[in-house]
């Protein structure tokens, strides 16, 4: 048997996906967002954002023959070494075997998104998803 035909004999092709009820969702009246934080409330973090700026280019300007201050990214890794780079986990929640525009469905992707926050005691999950996704997440998460 040639080896070739054993590694792709090997190879999965499909997915097996279980079938599983899923909670029903129903949807209620839609309510508007709340206003926006304005420019208004950040306006400490401006001022400190700009403060480290001048303190980068004036500290470029003092020896430009001789440069010893690294390019912005490296300023920003050396101004903030005391604190911690944290490692971050992506993960990829279990297939579901339906359209995924169904509020059912974006129902329980937050859903087990929450049971995996819950299982790993992390203060926030992240959960990432297009636009259309994205605007019912929002409904239901302003409804709970």
């Amino acid at each position: 048997m040639d080896p070739n035909n054993a590694k792709q004999k090997m190879k999965q092709r499909s997915v097996n996906i279980q079938h599983q009820e899923l909670e029903v969702y129903v949807s209620s009246v839609r309510v508007g967002p709340q206003p926006l934080l304005t420019r208004d409330n950040c306006v400490q973090e401006d001022k400190e954002a700009c403060i480290k700026n001048l303190v980068w280019i004036t500290a470029r300007q003092t020896c430009p023959d001789n440069q010893t201050i690294p390019s912005w990214t490296g300023f920003n890794i050396r101004t903030r070494d005391q604190m911690a780079i944290l490692e971050y986990v992506v993960g990829y929640l279990p297939t579901i075997n339906a359209p995924a525009t169904e509020l059912t469905i974006v129902f329980e992707i937050l859903k087990q998104s929450e049971l995996i926050r819950k299982e790993l005691s992390l203060e926030t999950v992240v959960v990432v998803m297009d636009q259309a996704l994205y605007a019912k997440g929002v409904e239901i998460a302003r409804k709970h």
